[in-house]
């Protein structure tokens, strides 16, 4: 068999096969962008920007008036090849097309020049989510891939970009960050230069999240549970489990909660090994800090969880294969 550099053939092979079952399965599931058209949060969010004025001008001299027209310009900057497709031919392919695109890096990304057998079925969940859920994935596992695998700066940076789609992403995206190269921070520009983007764009979404959690939100056929008075009781009551319970979605409710119970095993793994696996513990509690408040924070670390996972299963099965022989 042929090598390909790092890359082995038969495991490209494995991982395209996948992608294009992956892709598949989107274009007959009818995804795109903005499948839940004016539901879509973000897609509200775009349509407002965008509608400041004609062509890409209009809307970056409203960044002047409203600051927070700078997260979203960033957000849209990110998305414009998605925002693009549906005026080309077979858009909605083209949309898939882009998002493989996005997932292909933590389908190949290698711990130790290998990969696992298992690795191209983290494609998969975006047949189970969002678009923009499905990016904020790839952002945490680009972020995962950065701090532990030993990947370039570069996928660090698109990390951030994809991680600005959410202010629950972004908020463990820089805790993250600011722990692991708190060193960097005071030495190197790239440091300080992230972190300050990551920063200014988190305090303008936090300005808006401060009236939104004072109210009832944006979607008024969801009710939040009454836990108290002040803005940090309000978050917490708008917890997707809470609110899930609250409103009688019992499947969405058990799915999160398997999701809180899946993070607090890998928690006691991790205490337990802990001079294994100490550099891992900040990004594990992130994790499930993420879970306290609403949105899409916990289900962005699914890839990064998942490629943790078959690090520690490959880690095991070679370590219990050495002890055999």
């Amino acid at each position: 068999m042929p090598d390909l550099g790092p890359y082995r053939v038969r495991y490209l092979a494995w991982a395209c096969q996948h992608l294009l079952a992956c892709g598949a399965l989107l274009v007959a599931l009818d995804r795109t962008l903005f499948d839940l058209g004016a539901e879509d949060g973000l897609f509200i969010q775009i349509s407002r920007f965008w509608s400041v004025g004609s062509g890409l001008s209009g809307p970056l001299l409203a960044a002047f008036d409203d600051p927070l027209a700078i997260v979203h310009c960033l957000r849209f900057l990110v998305l414009l090849p998605f925002l693009a497709a549906p005026f080309l031919p077979g858009s909605k392919v083209l949309e898939v097309l882009y998002l493989l695109a996005f997932i292909l890096p933590v389908v190949l990304v290698q711990k130790d020049g290998r990969n696992h057998a298992a690795q191209p079925f983290l494609a998969y969940f975006a047949c189970f989510f969002s678009f923009r859920g499905t990016l904020c994935m790839a952002a945490m596992a680009y972020l995962f891939a950065a701090l532990f695998l030993g990947r370039h700066r570069v996928l660090l940076a698109v990390s951030l970009l994809l991680a600005n789609l959410s202010s629950g992403v972004l908020l463990p995206w820089l805790v993250i960050v600011g722990y692991h190269h708190r060193r960097a921070i005071l030495r190197q520009a790239w440091a300080v230069a992230l972190l300050a983007v990551a920063s200014v764009s988190l305090a303008f979404s936090i300005m808006q999240k401060e009236s939104f959690f004072t109210g009832q939100g944006a979607a008024s056929d969801i009710h939040v549970p009454n836990l108290g008075d002040g803005l940090l009781f309000n978050a917490v009551a708008r917890n997707t489990i809470l609110v899930s319970l609250h409103n009688g979605m019992v499947v969405r409710a058990a799915a999160y909660t398997a999701m809180l119970l899946l993070g607090l095993l890998l928690a006691a793994y991790l205490l337990l090994n802990h001079r294994v696996y100490a550099q891992y513990v900040v990004f594990q509690l992130c994790f499930l800090l993420s879970m306290l408040v609403e949105g899409i924070g916990p289900i962005s670390f699914c890839m990064a969880l998942g490629l943790f996972l078959l690090m520690v299963f490959r880690k095991t099965t070679l370590s219990a294969e050495r002890q055999a022989s």
